[in-house]
Protein backbone atom coordinates (compact mmCIF):
# COMPACT_ATOMS: atom_id res chain seq x y z
CA UNK A 1 0.00 0.00 0.00
CA UNK A 2 3.14 2.41 0.76
CA UNK A 3 4.09 1.72 -3.27
CA UNK A 4 0.73 2.53 -4.11
CA UNK A 5 0.60 5.35 -2.25
CA UNK A 6 3.87 6.65 -3.27
CA UNK A 7 3.00 6.01 -6.73
CA UNK A 8 -0.39 8.28 -6.55
CA UNK A 9 1.89 11.09 -5.02
CA UNK A 10 3.97 10.57 -7.91
CA UNK A 11 1.84 10.61 -10.35
CA UNK A 12 -0.10 13.78 -9.29
CA UNK A 13 3.20 15.55 -9.09
CA UNK A 14 3.54 14.17 -12.45
CA UNK A 15 0.23 15.84 -14.12
CA UNK A 16 0.90 19.19 -12.75
CA UNK A 17 4.40 19.48 -15.15
CA UNK A 18 2.60 20.49 -17.85
CA UNK A 19 0.63 23.32 -16.11
CA UNK A 20 3.40 24.48 -14.68
CA UNK A 21 5.71 24.59 -17.61
CA UNK A 22 4.84 26.85 -19.89
CA UNK A 23 6.78 28.50 -22.74
CA UNK A 24 8.77 31.34 -20.93
CA UNK A 25 7.67 34.63 -21.27
CA UNK A 26 9.93 37.13 -23.81
CA UNK A 27 11.51 40.37 -22.13
CA UNK A 28 10.30 43.33 -24.45
CA UNK A 29 13.10 45.47 -25.41
CA UNK A 30 12.57 48.60 -23.03
CA UNK A 31 11.00 51.77 -24.49
CA UNK A 32 12.04 55.05 -24.80
CA UNK A 33 8.93 57.28 -22.80
CA UNK A 34 8.20 60.84 -24.57
CA UNK A 35 5.66 62.83 -23.46
CA UNK A 36 4.13 65.87 -25.35
CA UNK A 37 3.28 68.68 -22.89
CA UNK A 38 2.19 72.63 -23.40
CA UNK A 39 1.26 72.63 -27.11
CA UNK A 40 0.15 75.90 -27.43
CA UNK A 41 -2.40 76.97 -30.62
CA UNK A 42 -2.30 80.42 -32.43
CA UNK A 43 -4.72 81.34 -34.95
CA UNK A 44 -5.90 77.84 -35.46
CA UNK A 45 -9.75 76.51 -35.36
CA UNK A 46 -10.33 74.17 -32.80
CA UNK A 47 -11.46 71.72 -35.08
CA UNK A 48 -7.67 71.20 -36.89
CA UNK A 49 -5.91 71.90 -34.08
CA UNK A 50 -7.37 68.69 -32.77
CA UNK A 51 -6.81 67.45 -35.90
CA UNK A 52 -2.73 67.75 -35.94
CA UNK A 53 -2.75 67.13 -32.02
CA UNK A 54 -4.59 63.65 -32.31
CA UNK A 55 -1.75 62.51 -35.60
CA UNK A 56 0.93 64.03 -33.77
CA UNK A 57 0.36 61.42 -30.76
CA UNK A 58 0.12 58.03 -33.35
CA UNK A 59 3.27 59.48 -34.81
CA UNK A 60 5.39 59.30 -31.72
CA UNK A 61 3.49 55.62 -31.12
CA UNK A 62 4.51 54.69 -34.96
CA UNK A 63 8.29 55.66 -34.09
CA UNK A 64 9.90 52.51 -33.68
CA UNK A 65 11.38 52.08 -30.00
CA UNK A 66 9.49 54.94 -28.10
CA UNK A 67 6.04 55.30 -26.90
CA UNK A 68 3.95 57.86 -25.84
CA UNK A 69 3.35 59.17 -22.18
CA UNK A 70 -0.92 59.09 -21.69
CA UNK A 71 -1.93 62.64 -20.77
CA UNK A 72 -3.82 61.28 -17.81
CA UNK A 73 -0.81 59.33 -16.74
CA UNK A 74 0.97 62.63 -17.04
CA UNK A 75 -1.09 64.68 -14.88
CA UNK A 76 -0.91 62.37 -11.96
CA UNK A 77 2.48 62.13 -12.13
CA UNK A 78 2.22 65.87 -11.95
CA UNK A 79 -0.23 65.74 -8.91
CA UNK A 80 1.75 63.16 -6.71
CA UNK A 81 4.58 65.41 -7.11
CA UNK A 82 2.73 68.41 -6.33
CA UNK A 83 3.76 70.35 -9.63
CA UNK A 84 1.19 72.37 -11.13
CA UNK A 85 0.09 71.79 -14.49
CA UNK A 86 1.58 75.61 -15.47
CA UNK A 87 5.13 74.81 -13.99
CA UNK A 88 7.84 75.54 -16.36
CA UNK A 89 8.63 73.13 -18.90
CA UNK A 90 12.23 72.19 -17.34
CA UNK A 91 10.44 71.33 -14.00
CA UNK A 92 7.72 69.49 -15.87
CA UNK A 93 10.20 67.16 -17.55
CA UNK A 94 11.78 66.56 -14.42
CA UNK A 95 8.44 66.22 -12.39
CA UNK A 96 7.43 63.78 -15.28
CA UNK A 97 10.03 61.15 -15.55
CA UNK A 98 10.00 60.64 -19.38
CA UNK A 99 12.87 60.14 -21.25
CA UNK A 100 12.13 63.53 -23.24
CA UNK A 101 9.08 66.02 -23.27
CA UNK A 102 7.60 67.56 -26.53
CA UNK A 103 6.52 70.80 -26.30
CA UNK A 104 5.72 73.88 -28.87
CA UNK A 105 3.61 76.19 -30.87
CA UNK A 106 1.21 74.79 -33.53
CA UNK A 107 -0.17 78.05 -35.55
CA UNK A 108 -2.16 79.18 -38.68
CA UNK A 109 -2.43 81.74 -40.96
CA UNK A 110 -5.24 81.06 -43.43
CA UNK A 111 -4.11 77.79 -44.88
CA UNK A 112 -0.88 77.94 -43.77
CA UNK A 113 -0.21 75.30 -40.58
CA UNK A 114 2.96 75.67 -39.18
CA UNK A 115 4.39 73.63 -35.86
CA UNK A 116 7.64 74.87 -34.13
CA UNK A 117 8.56 72.53 -31.74
CA UNK A 118 11.52 71.87 -29.08
CA UNK A 119 12.97 68.85 -27.16
CA UNK A 120 13.83 68.95 -23.74
CA UNK A 121 16.17 66.33 -21.62
CA UNK A 122 13.51 64.68 -19.08
CA UNK A 123 16.42 64.21 -16.68
CA UNK A 124 18.16 67.93 -16.92
CA UNK A 125 14.87 69.75 -18.14
CA UNK A 126 17.58 71.44 -20.62
CA UNK A 127 16.85 71.98 -24.24
CA UNK A 128 18.04 69.66 -26.97
CA UNK A 129 16.87 70.61 -30.11
CA UNK A 130 14.81 72.87 -32.12
CA UNK A 131 12.50 72.88 -35.55
CA UNK A 132 9.89 73.81 -37.22
CA UNK A 133 8.09 72.47 -40.50
CA UNK A 134 4.57 73.48 -42.87
CA UNK A 135 1.95 71.23 -42.19
CA UNK A 136 0.13 70.56 -45.24
CA UNK A 137 -3.68 69.78 -45.63
CA UNK A 138 -3.84 65.97 -46.84
CA UNK A 139 -3.80 63.39 -44.31
CA UNK A 140 -1.00 61.06 -45.87
CA UNK A 141 1.07 64.00 -46.41
CA UNK A 142 0.34 65.16 -42.48
CA UNK A 143 1.47 62.60 -41.59
CA UNK A 144 4.67 62.41 -43.17
CA UNK A 145 5.64 65.58 -42.42
CA UNK A 146 5.00 64.71 -38.53
CA UNK A 147 7.12 61.53 -39.14
CA UNK A 148 9.82 64.27 -40.26
CA UNK A 149 10.07 66.58 -37.49
CA UNK A 150 9.83 63.72 -34.84
CA UNK A 151 13.14 61.62 -36.44
CA UNK A 152 14.67 65.42 -36.82
CA UNK A 153 14.19 65.83 -32.75
CA UNK A 154 14.38 62.13 -31.60
CA UNK A 155 16.54 60.46 -34.10
CA UNK A 156 18.80 63.17 -35.39
CA UNK A 157 20.99 60.32 -37.18
CA UNK A 158 18.20 59.22 -39.00
CA UNK A 159 16.94 62.43 -40.38
CA UNK A 160 18.87 61.68 -43.65
CA UNK A 161 18.24 61.26 -47.66
CA UNK A 162 20.30 59.84 -50.79
CA UNK A 163 21.74 60.89 -54.42
CA UNK A 164 21.63 58.66 -57.33
CA UNK A 165 23.69 59.99 -60.23
CA UNK A 166 23.59 58.81 -63.63
CA UNK A 167 25.87 60.47 -65.90
CA UNK A 168 26.39 60.57 -69.84
CA UNK A 169 30.01 60.46 -69.07
CA UNK A 170 32.28 58.19 -67.37
CA UNK A 171 35.44 59.25 -65.46
CA UNK A 172 33.38 62.66 -64.27
CA UNK A 173 34.69 64.04 -61.12
CA UNK A 174 31.42 64.67 -58.89
CA UNK A 175 32.12 67.03 -55.90
CA UNK A 176 29.17 67.33 -53.25
CA UNK A 177 28.99 70.74 -51.25
CA UNK A 178 33.02 71.61 -52.20
CA UNK A 179 33.92 67.89 -51.72
CA UNK A 180 35.28 64.76 -54.05
CA UNK A 181 32.78 62.17 -53.36
CA UNK A 182 32.72 60.11 -56.41
CA UNK A 183 33.88 59.16 -59.93
CA UNK A 184 31.08 58.22 -62.67
CA UNK A 185 29.66 55.85 -63.13
CA UNK A 186 28.47 55.24 -59.36
CA UNK A 187 28.68 52.33 -57.87
CA UNK A 188 25.60 53.30 -55.79
CA UNK A 189 23.67 55.86 -54.49
CA UNK A 190 25.17 58.93 -52.04
CA UNK A 191 23.79 58.12 -48.84
CA UNK A 192 23.62 60.01 -45.22
CA UNK A 193 22.88 63.39 -46.75
CA UNK A 194 20.94 65.97 -44.60
CA UNK A 195 17.52 67.02 -46.08
CA UNK A 196 17.91 70.57 -47.74
CA UNK A 197 20.40 72.34 -50.75
CA UNK A 198 23.06 70.62 -51.88
CA UNK A 199 25.59 72.46 -54.60
CA UNK A 200 26.62 69.70 -56.97
CA UNK A 201 29.32 70.04 -59.62
CA UNK A 202 30.46 67.76 -61.98
CA UNK A 203 33.49 68.34 -64.10
CA UNK A 204 36.07 66.23 -66.79
CA UNK A 205 38.42 67.41 -69.07
CA UNK A 206 37.32 68.75 -72.34
CA UNK A 207 33.79 69.08 -70.92
CA UNK A 208 32.42 71.82 -69.35
CA UNK A 209 31.77 71.94 -65.73
CA UNK A 210 28.28 71.10 -64.37
CA UNK A 211 26.56 72.81 -61.24
CA UNK A 212 23.25 72.29 -59.34
CA UNK A 213 21.72 73.60 -56.44
CA UNK A 214 20.11 69.43 -55.65
CA UNK A 215 17.41 69.53 -52.82
CA UNK A 216 17.73 66.30 -50.67
CA UNK A 217 14.42 65.35 -48.81
CA UNK A 218 13.75 62.86 -45.80
CA UNK A 219 13.92 59.72 -46.16
CA UNK A 220 13.36 59.38 -50.46
CA UNK A 221 16.21 58.87 -52.91
CA UNK A 222 16.97 61.44 -55.64
CA UNK A 223 17.58 60.07 -59.14
CA UNK A 224 19.24 62.54 -60.98
CA UNK A 225 20.03 61.95 -64.66
CA UNK A 226 22.70 64.64 -65.81
CA UNK A 227 23.90 65.30 -69.96
CA UNK A 228 27.26 66.22 -69.39
CA UNK A 229 27.74 66.86 -73.31
CA UNK A 230 25.29 69.79 -72.86
CA UNK A 231 25.99 70.45 -68.99
CA UNK A 232 22.01 70.24 -68.26
CA UNK A 233 19.57 67.86 -66.39
CA UNK A 234 17.86 65.62 -68.23
CA UNK A 235 15.36 64.30 -65.38
CA UNK A 236 14.78 64.55 -61.77
CA UNK A 237 12.69 62.02 -59.48
CA UNK A 238 12.29 61.37 -56.11
CA UNK A 239 11.44 58.05 -54.57
CA UNK A 240 10.63 57.21 -51.04
CA UNK A 241 12.80 54.58 -49.57
CA UNK A 242 10.81 51.71 -48.35
CA UNK A 243 11.99 48.91 -46.04
CA UNK A 244 14.11 45.99 -48.41
CA UNK A 245 12.67 42.27 -47.59
CA UNK A 246 15.72 39.32 -48.66
CA UNK A 247 14.73 37.31 -51.32
CA UNK A 248 14.77 34.23 -49.06
CA UNK A 249 12.64 35.49 -47.09
CA UNK A 250 10.11 36.40 -49.88
CA UNK A 251 10.67 32.74 -50.90
CA UNK A 252 10.41 31.53 -47.70
CA UNK A 253 7.04 28.91 -46.95
CA UNK A 254 5.18 29.00 -43.94
CA UNK A 255 6.37 26.10 -41.62
CA UNK A 256 4.76 22.38 -41.72
CA UNK A 257 2.51 21.67 -38.94
CA UNK A 258 4.21 18.63 -38.00
CA UNK A 259 7.74 19.99 -36.42
CA UNK A 260 10.70 19.22 -34.51
CA UNK A 261 9.62 17.65 -31.28
CA UNK A 262 10.48 19.08 -28.08
CA UNK A 263 12.36 16.56 -25.86
CA UNK A 264 10.05 17.03 -22.57
CA UNK A 265 7.74 15.06 -24.15
CA UNK A 266 9.41 12.14 -24.45
CA UNK A 267 10.74 12.87 -20.98
CA UNK A 268 6.78 13.54 -19.88
CA UNK A 269 5.85 10.59 -21.57
CA UNK A 270 8.48 8.06 -20.27
CA UNK A 271 7.68 9.51 -17.03
CA UNK A 272 3.88 8.44 -17.16
CA UNK A 273 4.66 5.17 -18.20
CA UNK A 274 6.55 4.28 -15.33
CA UNK A 275 4.04 6.37 -12.84
CA UNK A 276 1.64 3.85 -14.32
CA UNK A 277 3.84 0.56 -14.23
CA UNK A 278 4.72 1.34 -10.28
CA UNK A 279 0.68 2.22 -9.86
CA UNK A 280 -0.69 -0.74 -11.72
CA UNK A 281 1.61 -2.98 -10.16
CA UNK A 282 1.40 -2.07 -6.60
CA UNK A 283 -2.64 -2.25 -7.50
CA UNK A 284 -2.57 -5.27 -8.78
CA UNK A 285 -0.55 -6.69 -6.11
CA UNK A 286 -2.47 -5.30 -3.32
CA UNK A 287 -5.85 -7.40 -5.39
CA UNK A 288 -3.96 -10.52 -5.61
CA UNK A 289 -2.57 -9.96 -1.54
CA UNK A 290 -6.82 -9.29 -0.52
CA UNK A 291 -7.70 -12.89 -2.75
CA UNK A 292 -5.11 -14.97 -0.88
CA UNK A 293 -5.61 -13.37 2.30
CA UNK A 294 -9.63 -12.71 2.72
CA UNK A 295 -12.45 -13.77 0.51
CA UNK A 296 -13.25 -9.80 -0.04
CA UNK A 297 -14.31 -10.86 -3.97
CA UNK A 298 -15.70 -7.38 -5.26
CA UNK A 299 -12.23 -5.32 -3.36
CA UNK A 300 -9.61 -7.93 -5.15
CA UNK A 301 -11.48 -7.24 -8.08
CA UNK A 302 -11.42 -3.65 -8.82
CA UNK A 303 -8.04 -3.58 -7.70
CA UNK A 304 -6.82 -6.50 -9.72
CA UNK A 305 -8.91 -4.74 -12.74
CA UNK A 306 -7.49 -0.93 -12.03
CA UNK A 307 -4.26 -2.41 -11.98
CA UNK A 308 -4.44 -3.97 -15.18
CA UNK A 309 -6.09 -0.83 -16.58
CA UNK A 310 -2.83 0.88 -15.37
CA UNK A 311 -0.21 -1.59 -16.34
CA UNK A 312 -1.95 -1.29 -19.99
CA UNK A 313 -2.00 1.82 -20.31
CA UNK A 314 2.53 2.10 -19.48
CA UNK A 315 2.87 -0.38 -22.41
CA UNK A 316 0.99 2.07 -24.89
CA UNK A 317 3.15 4.91 -22.98
CA UNK A 318 6.34 2.68 -23.67
CA UNK A 319 5.21 2.45 -27.49
CA UNK A 320 4.07 5.59 -28.35
CA UNK A 321 6.16 7.78 -30.62
CA UNK A 322 4.04 10.72 -30.79
CA UNK A 323 6.88 13.08 -29.46
CA UNK A 324 9.60 10.85 -31.92
CA UNK A 325 10.65 13.16 -35.30
CA UNK A 326 11.58 10.33 -36.94
CA UNK A 327 8.26 9.16 -37.03
CA UNK A 328 6.90 11.79 -38.88
CA UNK A 329 9.72 11.57 -41.22
CA UNK A 330 9.07 7.96 -41.74
CA UNK A 331 5.95 6.45 -41.28
CA UNK A 332 6.68 3.02 -41.89
CA UNK A 333 9.00 3.15 -38.59
CA UNK A 334 7.69 0.58 -36.32
CA UNK A 335 5.67 1.80 -33.45
CA UNK A 336 2.53 3.15 -32.41
CA UNK A 337 1.17 6.55 -32.49
CA UNK A 338 -1.77 8.44 -31.26
CA UNK A 339 -3.55 11.13 -33.60
CA UNK A 340 -6.35 13.38 -33.33
CA UNK A 341 -9.33 12.57 -35.30
CA UNK A 342 -13.50 11.96 -35.49
CA UNK A 343 -14.90 8.67 -34.28
CA UNK A 344 -16.79 6.88 -36.51
CA UNK A 345 -20.32 7.04 -34.09
CA UNK A 346 -19.42 11.15 -33.87
CA UNK A 347 -17.54 13.43 -31.80
CA UNK A 348 -13.55 13.76 -31.31
CA UNK A 349 -11.44 11.36 -29.90
CA UNK A 350 -7.84 9.81 -30.38
CA UNK A 351 -6.79 6.94 -33.00
CA UNK A 352 -4.06 4.34 -32.35
CA UNK A 353 -2.14 3.12 -34.90
CA UNK A 354 1.16 1.19 -35.67
CA UNK A 355 3.24 -0.10 -37.51
CA UNK A 356 5.02 -3.85 -37.01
Amino acid sequence: MRFARFSCGLLAIMLTVPVMAGPRGIKRKALKTVAIWDLRTLGLNAERARRVRYELSFAVKRLPGFRLLDEKKALARLRAKHVPSDAPLDRTAKALGTRWLLSGTLGGLGDQVTLDMRLLDGKTGTQLRKAAISLPLSTSELRSALDEILVRLLIPTRWVGSLSLDVSETGALVNLDGQQVATTPLSAPIAGLAPGKHILRITKQGYGEFSKFVVIRFNQLARLKVDLKNAMVVGLLYERKRPKVPEEKKKEKPAPLEVKARSSGNTLRKVMAWSFLGLGAGLAGTGVGLGVKTNRTVMTSIFSASGGALLAGSLILFLIKSGDQSAVKRPDAPGLTLWPGKCPSGGLGLILSGNF
